[in-house]
């Protein structure tokens, strides 16, 4: 990918468009999960899931890339290398206290990733025919899709498609009906589908 490239997506991006920023985080996904693998040392490796800090990772850029000062390609990876840093500090305080807590578990990560399922519920497969669509980039298309969704269609996607919490349960974690929560997760996986095709056309 070249550096002009690179520069025009970031400088789209900050104009507010959407699918620039989506196109810049599942450019740099590979590596970042790569740094925060790393980070993450043996010790919590089995025990946080990457993917799901990216996750946070991504939302947290969708709704600050206003704040976001463009110093050339590099400076966009370091932008998220930052955020990552901080949400890997949040990560191990939680699992440290949920550990702590005999009334809540941390759970090691399924080792199917959920987010490549995801792709697959979204339609991913089904949409690039001409091309095979490697399971890190099904991923990272997949988080990139899921950040711009909004909170609620976002969670109510999370806890039904990606926790496989039943629709009582997710409904009582958002503190909404269940029709509430049906309609907002079929919302959220229609848009998530149509982000899914519109990035899988590049």
């Amino acid at each position: 990918m070249s550096d002009s490239r690179i520069d025009e997506w970031m400088a789209e991006a900050r104009a507010g468009d959407t699918r620039a920023l989506q196109k810049l985080i599942v450019l740099y996904h590979a590596r970042l999960r790569a740094l925060a693998c790393r980070k993450l040392g043996p010790e919590l490796a089995g025990k946080i899931d990457p993917d799901d800090v990216l996750q946070q990772v991504y939302v947290d850029v969708c709704g600050r890339m206003g704040q976001f000062r463009d110093g050339g390609a590099e400076s966009f990876f370091g932008w998220l290398r930052r955020i990552l840093e901080s949400k890997l500090v949040d990560a191990r305080r939680f699992y440290h206290a949920a550990a702590r807590d005999v009334n809540r578990e941390a759970a090691p990560p399924s080792s199917v990733s959920r987010y490549a399922m995801l792709a697959r519920r979204g339609g991913l497969d089904s949409v690039t025919p001409s091309r095979i669509v490697a399971r890190r980039e099904s991923e990272a298309i997949v988080m990139a899709a899921l950040a711009t969704l909004t909170p609620d269609q976002r969670t109510a996607v999370e806890l039904r498609y990606l926790r496989g919490r039943s629709l009582k349960d997710a409904a009582e974690e958002m503190g909404r009906s269940s029709d509430a929560v049906q309609m907002l997760a079929a919302r959220g996986l229609r848009a998530l589908r149509e982000s899914i095709r519109r990035l899988s056309r590049d």
